[in-house]
């Protein structure tokens, strides 16, 4: 059998796109990892880094409705330490879909993301039939600086309202 070249695999799906009348992007992590975001569960993701100042503390959790709830100081604290991404740029996979979404040939982006990078590429970002969101709160500008609970409280969490945590 003989072994296809990585250009001729990027070929066929080209092909596939142009073929296809319905395209949706499904995407994570793995897609603002170029942008220097780390991801969750590789060997350099959040959840395998030491960090001193959060070490009693297990990632899940810190990065959990139960921690938001509870101690939201040490769940802000948290993400603006390690996942504060407002000086982080879309990458080319970010600029090809916001392309590809203004060209008419993209419905719709799925991601759990939340580093705002698909709307600084220009996908819609207040459109929720374009961009959509899976994730435990409603994003308000589609960021976690400002996250509404979507539990029963329905509280607004503005992220720098709170002090470090220490």
């Amino acid at each position: 059998m003989k072994k296809e070249s990585h250009e001729s695999k990027i070929d066929a799906f080209a092909q596939i796109l142009s073929d296809s009348e319905h395209v949706v992007f499904l995407g994570g992590a793995g897609v603002s990892t170029e942008s220097g975001i780390p991801d969750f569960r590789s060997k350099d993701g959040l959840y395998h880094k030491k960090n001193k100042r959060f070490s009693k503390y297990k990632p899940e959790y810190l990065l959990s409705h139960e921690c938001l709830k509870k101690e939201p100081e040490v769940f802000f604290s948290y993400y603006r330490s390690c996942l504060d991404v407002r000086d982080k740029e879309p990458n080319a996979a970010h600029k090809c879909l916001a392309w590809m979404e203004q060209s008419g040939r993209l419905e719709g982006i799925i991601t759990q993301n939340i580093d705002g990078l698909h709307q600084k590429a220009g996908s819609h970002a207040n459109e929720s039939d374009m961009l959509s969101f899976i994730h435990f709160f409603t994003y308000s500008g589609c960021n976690i600086f400002n996250v509404f609970c979507v539990d029963i409280c329905s509280v607004l969490y503005i992220c720098y309202q709170f002090t470090a945590y220490q």
